[in-house]
């Protein structure tokens, strides 16, 4: 997501760091469901929370990262999946519920979809970085 010109930059899109951010939810997401009904110590959180803390020391430690303009999609992209980690077990489970808890749940996952497109439009801009 990003292209390398003989000047010494790179164009970095905010669409990177939105994904980087949303991959790290999903697979923090995904190890999370994995670990469910295994004893919790302190080795499987930290297992489980890998995803999210080596993808953030790469955007935050990174002294080129630290400075990019972009860098602030990382956090929203992890959001936005967590979100939708959510939004998918509430729609299920509104067979046999109440209309009150099927709209909020629509609602929910409504606002989950609309963020998500709003913040991949807004992160589709490239920045020149540089690389010195």
């Amino acid at each position: 997501f990003g292209e390398i010109s003989g000047l010494g930059e790179i164009a970095m899109f905010g669409i990177g760091f939105l994904c980087l951010g949303a991959s790290a939810g999903l697979l923090t997401g995904f190890l999370t469901y994995r670990t469910r009904g295994v004893a919790t110590n302190n080795g499987v959180s930290v297992v489980v929370l890998l995803p999210v803390l080596t993808s953030g020391a790469a955007v935050f430690l990174i002294p080129q990262l630290v400075t990019a303009p972009m860098s602030g999609f990382y956090p929203i992209g992890l959001l936005l999946s967590f979100m939708a980690l959510q939004a998918g077990p509430l729609i299920t489970a509104c067979e046999g519920k109440s209309t009150y808890f099927k709209t909020i749940s629509w609602c929910y996952g409504g606002t989950t979809a609309l963020l998500a497109c709003f913040a991949i439009y807004a992160a589709w801009k490239p920045i020149a970085l540089c690389i010195s």
